[in-house]
């Protein structure tokens, strides 16, 4: 049976078979959310082959029946697949990898994870040249991450193989996810882009008897309308942005900023008192 299960089903029998519990338990399930933003990478990569890309056809004005529903069709299309990503992305932070909760207080883990890394910087400034094993584990890494490429996936999906392999949990494991939006980002930016070429970057027609004109309040509601849209799925992308960075809205942030301002200013220190010996 094990020889004709899939990588993930394998490391569920694992679990199953050595009664794993906890943190060990939970990361098992990490190759099938890695396989579905594998699947949410597809869908957003055919949905684009399917319009050529383009949220407007050219041959027809912005506010024509065409164009409207090819953007209303185009846009829900990521819209719905943006969701997903996003449900995605919550369930891999606060179980299968990452062992946070959503409803926990993550600034604890957030400052934990700042002074370690201002440790880990201190110590590298202090010896430049690696050691022999950190060069090892680069190299594996790295060996890692072409293997995945070779194999055809993706950058974000090799991201995410190399973090699984790492058995990386807390705020590393969590940024594995990044470069997923990134790509959603860029997608964002193009529907802007767009839309404006396509409007001319003008709300209202010169030459139609002004703003009150029902062609301008059309073209008005209508330019308006497409902006929105897309603008609700950008806010809600940097919202699960700030929750890939270990930042969540109903936190109480002060103690991370105030660490972090206290981090820059000893390192500005640091730099000018360098500079001047």
């Amino acid at each position: 049976m094990r020889e004709r299960c899939s990588l993930a089903q394998r490391a569920l029998l694992e679990v199953i078979e050595h009664q794993r519990v906890g943190p060990g338990g939970l990361q098992a399930t990490r190759f099938l959310l890695a396989n579905l933003f594998a699947r949410i990478e597809r869908f957003q990569g055919q949905i684009d082959e399917a319009f050529g890309a383009q949220a407007f056809l050219p041959t027809a004005g912005p506010t024509s029946p065409a164009n409207l529903r090819r953007f209303n069709r185009y846009f829900e299309y990521h819209r719905k697949v943006s969701r997903l990503l996003f449900e995605a992305i919550e369930v891999w932070a606060f179980t299968f990898t990452c062992i946070m909760k959503l409803d926990d207080d993550w600034v604890p883990i957030v400052i934990f994870h700042m002074h370690q890394e201002a440790a880990a910087k201190a110590r590298a400034g202090a010896n430049r040249a690696p050691k022999r094993g950190e060069d090892n584990g680069n190299e594996e890494e790295e060996r890692t991450s072409n293997r995945a490429l070779r194999k055809g996936l993706s950058e974000a999906q090799a991201y995410l193989l190399k973090v699984i392999n790492k058995e990386q949990v807390g705020p590393e494991g969590l940024q594995a996810t990044q470069l997923h939006l990134v790509n959603l980002f860029a997608r964002i930016e193009r529907f802007k882009g767009q839309t404006d070429k396509a409007f001319g970057g003008q709300l209202f027609l010169p030459n139609a008897g002004g703003p009150t004109n029902p062609a301008n309040v059309r073209r008005f509601k209508i330019y308006f309308e497409y902006y929105r849209k897309v603008s609700r799925l950008h806010l809600k992308a940097i919202e699960v942005w700030a929750l890939i960075c270990s930042m969540k809205l109903n936190d109480d942030w002060a103690p991370i900023v105030a660490l972090h301002m206290h981090q820059e200013a000893a390192a500005k220190a640091r730099a000018e008192a360098k500079r001047a010996s």
